[in-house]
């Protein structure tokens, strides 16, 4: 891993995921953005919460960790993804691209409640930049939209692009 702190930059020299379980948020909303710079394969973006395990994988059935599959034939340079995880109402979501509509990847799990930290898993090859702290590009989604319920969101379960 190739990781350039002062340009949040990452470069995968091989599989891995990532993660910062030692600082979860535990209220508010976490948000976090992703700029494709390279992908090469598959990569998952999301958020784990405090019981997420890395040794498991990241399965699609994993209950501690919320994310999006990104397929390399779907996204490419300056793609920006946008994750976010209302600890309040235990949902997490995301944008992508200029649009700002957001797509819900969970709702109402207590798992999310519980606190959640930004999670990324890609291939060999892949680079990214990242915002995980002021500024950033876009604003979460605000307090509106985590209050409305869940059949008023745009309620997306798996994504293909």
């Amino acid at each position: 891993m190739r990781h350039d702190v002062e340009e949040r930059r990452l470069r995968f020299v091989r599989s891995a995921i990532l993660g910062s379980p030692r600082t979860p948020t535990e209220k508010g909303t976490a948000y976090f953005e992703v700029s494709i710079v390279d992908l090469r394969g598959d990569a998952r973006f999301g958020f784990a919460g405090l019981r997420y395990d890395p040794s498991t994988g990241l399965g699609d059935d994993d209950r501690h960790a919320w994310t999006l599959r990104a397929e390399a034939a779907a996204y490419g340079a300056g793609d920006v993804l946008r994750f976010a995880a209302d600890l309040e109402s235990g949902a997490v979501a995301f944008s992508e691209g200029e649009a700002l509509v957001w797509s819900i990847i969970a709702t109402d799990d207590e798992n999310v409640r519980a606190g959640a930290f930004p999670l990324i898993a890609a291939g060999d090859g892949t680079a990214l930049s990242y915002r995980v702290a002021p500024p950033f590009a876009h604003a979460p989604p605000d307090g509106e939209f985590w209050a409305r319920p869940a059949s008023k969101r745009d309620l997306l379960l798996t994504t293909v692009r």
